[in-house]
């Protein structure tokens, strides 16, 4: 095993698209940072194109499938990555957030990048929009690339509550980037009183020194504390600083068990306006009470 596989960096890669017009753009971006990455760790880029199965008519199905060959061949051909170690596509039929978590699941995929939706994502839709779903029923970290990609993500901001997650997200960031400077940012809110275990800022400050104690020694880290609600405080972050890339962690619950660190990775997506890259931790066991996404995908709809 090679020093890069050992650290734990993505051998396959998956590139999601719905191929609408409006996702074009969305896409060419989202395409050129997977095939940075699958390039710099050499992996397999896996393209998978969905088309909505509404908008299927038996007479465009040639005509959509040329349409991806073509724009495959394309962003294949002006890619300035070296895509040697491999990149397959597929095209298939149905919903696309069935259909990129039935991919995912069914494997081999280490990482799941994908771009706007064409539901305009990230903005009043996005609680129904196909990353927001993605994200509540993947267990895969996924990169939702907004921006153009200008070289490598050179500074990260990760989103930490001190929590299992936050750990996981924050050293997955590192293993994925460890050339970036790293900006661990933490929310935290006084009580009235402003006393009380964990309340006064001093305790705040020796929780963070002690959680990124546990960090690799080698990456370059700095540490902010700001006060107020976190998804304020990343947006007001990422609006004064412009990072490359914000990472937030998420527990491994879906469902009327999503919790407070899920629902903040949402409302990142809605109001950020940068890349971020959302890393789920080990899932739990289904109590029966989640709200699976239906695999309706896996019955039906193979690739064309």
């Amino acid at each position: 095993m090679t020093e890069s596989r050992s650290r734990g960096v993505p051998e396959n890669v998956l590139l999601a698209s719905d191929l609408t017009p409006a996702c074009d753009r969305a896409f060419d971006r989202a395409f050129d940072r997977a095939a940075e990455h699958a390039s710099e760790w050499r992996a397999v880029l896996t393209v998978l194109h969905v088309i909505e199965a509404p908008s299927l008519r038996l007479w465009s199905v040639a005509p959509t499938l040329k349409q991806a060959e073509t724009e495959i061949e394309r962003l294949v051909r002006d890619s300035q990555a070296d895509l040697k170690h491999g990149i397959i596509s597929h095209v298939v039929v149905g919903d696309p957030a069935e259909r990129v978590v039935a991919k995912a699941q069914d494997g081999p995929c280490d990482l799941i990048v994908t771009g706007r939706g064409h539901d305009g994502t990230l903005g009043a839709k996005l609680l129904g929009s196909t990353p927001a779903r993605i994200l509540r029923h993947c267990d895969h970290p996924v990169l939702i690339v907004q921006r153009r990609r200008h070289g490598p993500y050179q500074r990260i901001a990760v989103a930490v509550d001190f929590s299992p997650p936050s750990r996981h997200a924050l050293d997955c960031a590192v293993t994925l980037f460890p050339k970036a400077f790293f900006t661990v940012v933490h929310a935290y809110e006084m009580s009235a009183a402003g006393s009380g275990q964990g309340s006064s800022l001093r305790a705040v400050e020796m929780r963070m020194a002690d959680f990124l104690r546990q960090t690799d020694p080698e990456s370059s880290l700095h540490m902010r504390l700001e006060r107020g609600a976190p998804a304020a405080v990343m947006a007001e972050y990422v609006r004064k600083h412009a990072p490359d890339l914000v990472v937030v962690g998420t527990h491994g619950r879906t469902g009327a068990q999503r919790d407070f660190t899920g629902s903040v990775a949402e409302a990142l997506l809605r109001s950020l306006p940068c890349d971020v890259l959302s890393v789920r931790a080990a899932c739990r066991a289904n109590t029966g009470n989640e709200q699976a996404l239906p695999r309706s995908a896996r019955d039906h709809g193979d690739a064309l």
